[in-house]
């Protein structure tokens, strides 16, 4: 008997197909499992290489033993007479079929999205259609042996997007939509349904020592055909040669694919000391987090960076950016944020008087909301393809009172950085203010559903809830934001209590009022910005007022500047007392009016 014909009589094919297809089945169950439960990546790694070690062992198994009605024997010690193969066989046989049919289910299930059922989130809004002459950098896979030269993959990627981005007739998702993906399993063609973009960059970096190695390869979404693809050897003191050179590549691939003018980059580095730019690409990833611990360690590594190759304009702009919002993460007084991200913006700007950052920067290098909106305005015009300049610049038209053209800004933004939490935040506020609930919801549910840890999502649906009189909703959304904050106390009903007609009301009024003694959250409070307008809503307007300036007093003009212009607080806003206090706060006169006439007491 031949050598096939023998794997064959000991049903080593059926154990090989069987155990292939219900590995495939085991991965699925287990990819959604750990999705759900926002399992680290290195689990499903793990699980990986326990199959891929079984299937040789399964193999081994069939070919050395075999089933026998007294039960499992080697194979050598059957009677080919007596033998049941061919009835182990068919009984395999039966086995793979509904396996396979198993398979095909949850195949059919994954598809139609059975399994987005429980999901508490079901509003949204119909993706737009992607634009022909787009692309989105996905983070280059880090294949070096050190996992913390992850920064530096990330880097890279960041780079050539940045030198795309400048492309006029190109569409590039912004980095923290395109790096919202980094580690999953979504496959390419619905990544670009999710960023509206028609092609995507993908590629990894492998460093050892000296050396690196990128590769990179531009897809086509709907089909997967590669458009273009190239490895790069270089010697790390030319990473910057690299990335211009990997950036003008894929551009010429795209100038070629979608006619397109590309015009040259040049160097955008801005440095030639490996050492700086290694410290600027640490401090961006830091700058990128958002925390109070994060941006004071992108201080330290801009600084670095600064003191290395004092004439790197990008190392300025990085710390002038991170000074700008440090008050609004840390108890760094504002205006000596501002007065830093002052002078580093500057500095850039005096280096490389196109830095879209720094010009970015500059809106919070003051407290004055015209300056801001000039500063703004001009950033818009420098860097188009900037989505921090134009949600900056939404802010700045906002808190001076054209909330329309806020919204523009701020869809704009969103459109171009569709997973970046602050603009959906942002965005979703502005619905809030101009009354227009129903849309903010809509945005507030998609964020906490792609970022259910982003505390202020879940703040602002609260606020939401509790302003617009659903209270079951309140109750639940508290619950869950006490439960993510680590509350041992969940105060929700305490905001619950503001809104009612009892007793309960001024008990409520009292508490919330003794929790304003920090800026930071602590104790059992839930919410810890825009209490004074709750409190407004509520009609407890002594206590909203006292809160109201004690912002004037001690924070920047945007943080209380907001409430000036909410549309829903009409009443509270137009009562000759706090109108006294916005004229004497020095706030600028509002260049769309506020709608109080016949409003004023």
């Amino acid at each position: 008997m031949s050598f096939f014909a023998e794997l064959k009589r000991r049903n080593v094919f059926r154990v090989a197909i069987g155990y292939a297809i219900t590995a495939w089945l085991l991965l699925q169950v287990v990819d959604l499992v750990l999705d759900n439960i926002h399992a680290p990546d290195w689990v499903m790694q793990v699980f990986m290489l326990a199959l891929a070690i079984g299937f040789p062992l399964a193999i081994f198994l069939a070919w050395a033993f075999e089933m026998t009605p007294e039960g499992v024997k080697r194979e050598s010690e059957v009677d080919r007479s007596t033998s049941i193969t061919n009835q182990t066989g068919r009984k395999l046989d039966r086995a793979i079929i509904v396996v396979l049919a198993v398979a095909v289910v949850f195949l059919l299930y994954r598809q139609v999205g059975i399994d987005e059922v429980e999901q508490p989130v079901t509003i949204a809004a119909p993706p737009a259609e992607a634009s022909h002459n787009s692309v989105a950098v996905l983070p280059f896979v880090n294949m070096s042996a050190d996992p913390d030269n992850e920064y530096f993959s990330d880097g890279i990627a960041e780079e050539i997007l940045n030198v795309l981005a400048r492309i006029p007739e190109l569409k590039v998702a912004a980095r923290t939509s395109a790096f919202a993906f980094k580690g999953s399993n979504i496959n390419i063609s619905d990544i670009a349904r999710e960023l509206k973009v028609n092609n995507v960059l993908e590629g990894s970096v492998r460093k050892s020592g000296n050396q690196v190695r990128v590769t990179a390869q531009l897809i086509k979404a709907d089909d997967g055909y590669h458009l273009w693809s190239q490895t790069y050897d270089r010697e790390l003191d030319n990473i910057f040669a690299v990335q211009d050179e990997i950036a003008m590549s894929i551009a010429d691939a795209m100038k070629v694919t979608l006619d397109i003018d590309t015009g040259e980059s040049g160097n955008l580095t801005g440095t030639t000391s490996t050492a700086a730019y290694d410290a600027y690409l640490r401090g961006m990833n830091q700058w990128h987090l958002r925390t109070g611990e994060a941006l004071y360690n992108a201080i330290e590594l801009f600084e670095e960076a600064i003191a290395i190759d004092p004439e790197f304009a990008k190392a300025h702009a990085g710390l002038a950016l991170t000074y700008g919002i440090l008050t609004d993460y840390t108890e760094t007084p504002f205006r000596e944020g501002f007065a830093k991200a002052g002078v580093a913006a500057r500095k850039a700007l005096a280096l490389d008087p196109q830095s879209v950052e720094a010009a970015t920067a500059l809106v919070y290098s003051t407290d004055d909301l015209t300056e801001q909106l000039t500063f703004a305005k001009r950033a818009v015009e420098l860097g188009p393809w900037f989505p921090t300049a134009h949600q900056w610049y939404a802010t700045s038209l906002q808190l001076m009172g054209d909330l329309d053209a806020a919204r523009a800004e701020y869809r704009l933004a969103y459109e171009m950085d569709p997973k970046a939490r602050v603009l959906a935040h942002n965005l979703a506020t502005n619905y809030q203010v101009a009354g227009d609930w129903a849309d903010a919801e809509r945005i507030l549910l998609q964020l906490v559903s792609y970022a259910p840890d982003h505390y202020f999502g879940w703040h602002l649906l609260l606020y939401q809830y509790l302003v617009t009189g659903d209270m079951e909703k309140a109750r639940q959304v508290g619950s869950e934001l006490a439960q993510k904050l680590g509350r041992d106390e969940n105060s929700v009903q305490t905001y619950i209590d503001l809104f009612s007609d009892d007793d309960k009301k001024q008990a409520a009024v009292e508490k919330l009022m003794s929790w304003q003694r920090s800026d930071a959250p602590d104790g059992a409070r839930l919410l810890w910005d825009g209490v004074e307008s709750l409190l407004a809503a509520a009609g407890a307007w002594s206590e909203a007022r006292i809160l109201l300036q004690d912002l004037i007093d001690n924070r920047p003009a945007y943080q209380y500047g907001g409430i000036r212009i909410d549309r829903t607080l009409a009443a509270f806003n137009c009562s000759a007392e706090t109108q006294a206090m916005y004229e004497a706060s020095g706030l600028p006169e509002l260049v769309v009016p506020y709608p109080c006439e016949g409003l004023v007491d």
